[in-house]
């Protein structure tokens, strides 16, 4: 499984610019011995509440997901999680991202991606820091 994970933030217009050139090379044909390398992608979105739950944050989930589709990801390995599941206004989704939701997908991929697989995580969304007093 891949060691390194990057996490980044980016607009709708960032988004545009980095995913356009589709962030991939070409890959040589490395002989039937080596395993095709499958893409996974876990796309995240929604506000902490239904109050803070604006359309931008799917917009943004949906224009990452149909991009990765021009990339030539497989829409078995694309999941979506976002607040509240799915709805006749975010019909894309899979889920409602719970923590345990998330933490249950995590798994899964160290469960089933291999040296030669990639995963994508996307968020879309405000976040909120937890301050733990030391003790």
């Amino acid at each position: 499984m891949a060691k390194y994970l990057y996490l980044a933030s980016y607009t709708t217009e960032g988004l545009k610019g980095l995913l356009k050139d589709g962030g991939s090379k070409r890959k040589e044909d490395l002989g039937a011995a080596v395993k095709e390398s499958i893409k996974y992608a876990l796309l995240i979105g929604g506000g902490l509440c239904e109050f803070d739950n604006f359309n931008t944050f799917y917009k943004n989930i949906e224009y990452v997901a149909n991009s990765l589709k021009q990339l030539g990801y497989n829409d078995d390995n694309v999941k979506i999680l976002f607040y509240g599941g799915r709805s006749s206004n975010y019909p894309l989704i899979e889920e409602d991202v719970t923590r345990s939701n998330v933490i249950a997908e995590l798994m899964f991929y160290e469960r089933i991606i291999d040296p030669n697989d990639s995963l994508l995580i996307f968020r879309s969304g405000h976040g909120t820091i937890e301050l733990v007093d030391e003790k």
